[in-house]
């Protein structure tokens, strides 16, 4: 084989063939695609949080947040006897769910049938009264961090699944039913913005007298945010979120 065979023979590489400003490009964007995967390994993005007035999205007719498609939690057929309510103000509340769902959604209204006097703020006490006669649901909701909505049409308040796991405390439903027991002492009016903020009083007055503060979860968190804004400001915060004024 000759010098010129050999050399036509000789594998030509990839470098060799590139031009040089070309190359310097590849190579400087692989050096930063790799550094972008590292920095992402290590500090992966996060979802940026919900505004504080965005957490509790607005109500869709006839529900007093609209959760998304509301997905029922199943019941056992035949649907088994009302176990015996807490106390009295409770008497007449329905809780459409197997034995260990009414155990769970009874042991969170417990709690609630031990204030009296002074402890029984007015919308503490709508709440209450707004319960009376309500029906109880576990259920999965389309919209992911919704806590509950009351179909102020039917009486039917739609809770979290969540809140039917073992491991979770029952007092931490408390809240959330005091809410929505609010906006149902109410159906008759639009959910507003200013309502929205006296559900969130509702709220909060169960928090704080039945749950201690470093067992707080985040509707507690929020709901304290929003009261402590005062009525007009809060009011204000929810307005921009979608509630109606």
């Amino acid at each position: 084989m000759t010098d010129q065979d050999q050399a036509q023979a000789k594998p030509v590489r990839l470098r060799d063939a590139m031009p040089r400003p070309l190359l310097v490009a590849f190579l400087t964007a692989g050096a930063l695609a790799v550094a972008l995967i590292v920095i992402l390994l290590v500090k992966p993005p996060r979802p940026s949080a919900l505004a504080l007035g965005e957490r509790r999205s607005p109500p869709r007719s006839p529900f007093s947040h609209d959760v998304g498609k509301i997905v029922p939690a199943p019941v056992p057929s035949p649907h088994p006897a009302t176990a015996g309510a807490p106390c009295r103000a409770f008497a007449s509340l329905t809780i459409y769910g197997g034995a260990a769902a009414q155990q769970r959604l009874f042991a969170g209204l417990r709690p609630v049938c031990a204030l009296t006097g002074p402890s029984i703020t007015p919308e503490l006490r709508d709440a209450v009264a707004g319960l009376h006669d309500a029906v109880l649901r576990f259920a999965a909701f389309r919209r992911s961090g919704e806590e509950a909505t009351a179909d102020l049409a039917s009486g039917v308040v739609y809770i979290n699944v969540r809140f039917a796991r073992a491991n979770t405390p029952t007092v931490l439903v408390t809240p959330i039913l005091m809410h929505e027991g609010w906006h149902l002492a109410h159906k008759g009016e639009a959910v507003t913005a200013t309502s929205e903020f006296r559900a969130r009083k509702a709220e909060l007055d169960a928090c704080r007298q039945l749950i201690d503060r470093d067992k707080w979860i985040r509707n507690c968190e929020d709901a304290e945010r929003i009261v402590d804004l005062g009525e007009p400001a809060a009011v204000r915060l929810l307005t921009n979120a979608g509630f109606s004024e």
